[in-house]
């Protein structure tokens, strides 16, 4: 039972098994991608409309800006917007110290990478 397929019929298989597994995986990079950057757009928006603030304050007003205090109160506003509840701090300013709050300690490592948090005990 020897049968021969021609070339033309071996090619088009192969081309049409290479379609569909680019196709497969395009669709699963898609899929991956679509959910690693969930409301981008939305995020794009929101980071416009502060550039455009940013930018608007900048042009009009007469006095020098201080970066540091303008950050400051940046921080200081969303802590605010969220309650009250939350903390903005950077590695540098509370590096190898514990800070408390409400209950919690934050402790930065000495490498400044990340940040332990742990909730104390209710007394």
């Amino acid at each position: 039972m020897n049968k021969k397929v021609s070339l033309g019929i071996s090619v088009a298989a192969c081309l049409v098994a290479a379609a569909i597994a680019f196709s497969a995986a395009f669709m699963i990079s898609r899929s991956i991608f679509n959910s690693k950057l969930k409301d981008l757009s939305e995020k794009q928006d929101m980071f416009t409309k502060l550039s455009d603030i940013d930018s608007f304050v900048r042009q009009h007003y007469s006095g020098t800006i201080d970066e540091k205090k303008l950050h400051d109160a940046m921080k200081e506003a969303y802590s605010k917007a969220l309650d009250g509840d939350v903390l903005f701090m950077t590695a540098d300013e509370y590096k190898d110290s514990v800070y408390e709050e409400k209950g919690c300690s934050f402790q930065i490592l000495s490498d400044g990478t990340y940040m332990v948090v742990a909730e104390n005990a209710k007394e």
